[in-house]
């Protein structure tokens, strides 16, 4: 008995393979139906297949960050250790603080064709993604200024005065509360070079931190696409919880100020595999 796979003028009307159409009716009942399930309004669906996928990873790790040498790793390790020793000293929320780290650094390296800092940038973004909300420990109100100055008079010995005086301002302007000044004393104290980091790194910190409002933990990783001008970025939740974008996107004028490009925002809701015991 000969199979139907939807007709051969239909699948070249449409330009679909043979091997395809086999599977493309099934495929769609699936898809409908966690849709349903999960009360998803959109997907999003990629236009490349394993191939592009393999091409696009191996483009990523040539266009990526630089290999770090031995002593550019021990240092940058040397000096988040130092910043989570003092987190943990003035009582910040870890858990929040690791996930808006690990939301900071993914921006930072999939930025990276774009900015191009260099691992001490990498390391103080990291460092003040931990210690952002150390304010906390005088006052939830302005949270943000009294972080800045427990950092700027703490005694860290795995931070220079010069890193103190970055990782302070970052977390000075992590919450669109206030915006670099120079009228700030100690974003004053970086040279030109510095503030041009320190505003860029804010930015990524800013908006890093926005994805993590709401300290659940919901967001699993996130992607970006485009560019040079218009990056679209992949928000992967693990749930189908709410994301209020466009309250991100204002948390992101500062990084797209700062790196001229236009930044959108996609939920994207991942299912993930239950392992069966």
């Amino acid at each position: 008995m000969k199979k139907n796979y939807g007709g051969r003028r239909q699948r070249k009307k449409l330009r679909v393979r043979r091997d395809r159409a086999e599977v493309m009716g099934v495929a769609s009942i699936v898809l409908t139906t966690v849709a349903s399930w999960l009360r998803v309004r959109q997907m999003i669906t990629p236009r490349v297949g394993v191939r592009e996928g393999l091409l696009y990873e191996l483009a990523s790790a040539q266009m990526g960050p630089p290999m770090l040498t031995d002593e550019q790793r021990n240092r940058s390790q040397v000096m988040i250790a130092g910043a989570e020793s003092f987190a943990g000293r003035v009582r910040c929320d870890l858990n929040h603080a690791q996930q808006v780290q690990a939301l900071a650094l993914q921006l930072f390296d999939q930025l990276w064709p774009y900015h191009q800092l260099d691992y001490e940038a990498r390391a103080i973004l990291a460092s003040a993604a931990v210690l952002h909300d150390c304010g906390w420990l005088i006052n939830r109100k302005a949270h943000h200024r009294h972080g800045e100055y427990l950092i700027h008079n703490a005694k860290i010995p795995e931070l220079s005065a010069s890193e103190k005086n970055m990782i302070a301002s970052l977390v000075r302007y992590h919450n669109k509360k206030s915006e670099p000044s120079s009228t700030h004393p100690v974003f004053a104290t970086l040279n030109g070079e510095q503030r041009k980091t320190a505003r860029l790194l804010a930015g990524m910190l800013r908006l890093a931190e926005s994805l993590e409002s709401d300290h659940r933990k919901s967001i699993s990783k996130i992607n970006l696409e485009g560019g040079p001008r218009d990056v679209r970025i992949h928000v992967e939740m693990r749930d189908a919880s709410r994301l209020n974008l466009a309250g991100i996107a204002r948390k992101a004028r500062l990084l797209e100020q700062e790196l001229k490009m236009h930044l959108t925002f996609q939920r994207v809701v991942v299912i993930e595999k239950k392992r069966v015991a």
